[in-house]
């Protein structure tokens, strides 16, 4: 397989706003509020602190294994079974997530946006749109969308702005919410939300240094995690949060609610805009990640002929679900959890291996982390 492509440091810590943030768009909303109520905003703080260790296991990992992606790492490890027997549930993992989503995104541009169009003639362009994306990289990827950042988080801030003009301080307290103790508690429940961190196993090549690395992963996820946070605020003093819970769409309830007289309103439209720009960019990095994986899995030179048939099972997935609520509470009520323990367990155990091999070689001079790739 050819060398991997670079990207750079300010271009990986904006995809990474693409990959965490895009959430607050769906359900994230609904599930603050539930743990957190007045608090929610405080919410994304507390479960970055059970994050970080992950995080830090992520970033210590690439060290011994900069060259590889996360699903070849076993297979060096322990032999080529566990690579292919991983590839298989990854790539798995991908295509279903990626077609779950989708589900959940054409749901709302069925019920608020184009209510007479059939979920195909919506499903089939889109995925079009974000194999594509996968087709050219993560390089592509995130090249488009730092240079389209004006537009998605310019149009962001925007809409956090007017939503502070016109929301009502009193709706978000008590500060604390349920109090210290319960913030703490669901903010480790949480943690599964942030599951897309996963995907920077898959990134590990395009990074040209291990300090690169470290510096997208922790600026890059606290950053977004602070942006996510001022999206909540934002709807936390618009909307009381009983009543989040209620609502399918949170986030474009509020962008329905701005109103400024002629010269701000039907702020819903360009919210739906840079929504589907975003969307577009993190399911391309998913579905990137589902055949690239599959490819080093088989041993494939190239992944982009598996962009194809990954895009196809895609969409037979975005069918699976019957409505929007079952979309929902698969993702963030099952998927989630049933991965990230997994994943997490995993993550460690080829850090200790790989830390154990590379002692044992202790080739590498004194004060470096051996690699082993």
């Amino acid at each position: 397989m050819k060398q991997a492509e670079r990207i750079g440091t300010a271009e990986a810590i904006f995809l990474l706003w693409v990959i965490l943030d895009t959430n607050i768009f769906l359900g994230l909303p609904r599930y603050f509020a539930a743990d957190a109520y007045s608090a929610m905003y405080l919410m994304p703080f507390f479960s970055y602190l059970f994050t970080a260790p992950i995080l830090w296991m992520i970033i210590r990992l690439r060290e011994y294994h900069p060259q590889s992606i996360f699903t070849e790492i076993p297979g060096k490890l322990w032999g080529r079974w566990a690579s292919i027997l991983l590839t298989w549930i990854v790539a798995i993992f991908f295509t279903f997530s990626t077609g779950n989503y989708i589900r959940q995104f054409v749901s709302l541009i069925n019920d608020a946006i184009l209510p007479l169009s059939p979920a195909s003639f919506l499903i089939i362009p889109f995925t079009l749109a974000i194999a594509f994306g996968a087709y050219h990289g993560p390089e592509s990827i995130s090249r488009a969308n730092y240079l389209l950042l004006p537009v998605t988080l310019g149009g962001y801030l925007l809409l956090l702005l007017s939503a502070y003009i016109i929301g009502e301080p009193s709706l978000a307290t008590p500060v604390f919410g349920p109090g210290l103790d319960q913030l703490l508690w669901s903010g480790l429940y949480r943690v599964p939300f942030f599951l897309e961190i996963v995907i920077l196993t898959v990134l590990y090549p395009h990074f040209r240094s291990n300090k690169q690395f470290r510096q997208v992963v922790w600026l890059g996820t606290f950053l977004n995690i602070v942006l996510l946070a001022l999206g909540l605020l934002a709807y936390a003093l618009n909307f009381p949060a009983a009543a989040t819970q209620n609502v399918g769409f949170p986030v474009f309830q509020l962008a329905r609610n701005i109103y400024f007289g002629r010269y701000l309103q039907r702020v819903e439209a360009l919210f739906t805009f840079i929504w589907v720009i975003m969307s577009i960019f993190k399911l391309s990095l998913s579905l990137y990640a589902g055949a690239i994986t599959f490819a080093r899995g088989v041993g494939a030179p190239f992944y982009q002929p598996y962009v194809l048939p990954l895009s196809v099972l895609t969409v037979v997935s975005c069918f699976l679900a019957p409505d929007y609520m079952t979309a929902l509470e698969w993702e963030w009520g099952i998927l989630r959890y049933a991965s990230t323990g997994p994943f997490v367990a995993l993550l460690a155990l080829l850090l200790i291996t790989s830390y154990w091999k590379a002692k044992k070689k202790s080739a590498a001079p004194r004060g470096k982390t051996p690699s082993i790739s």
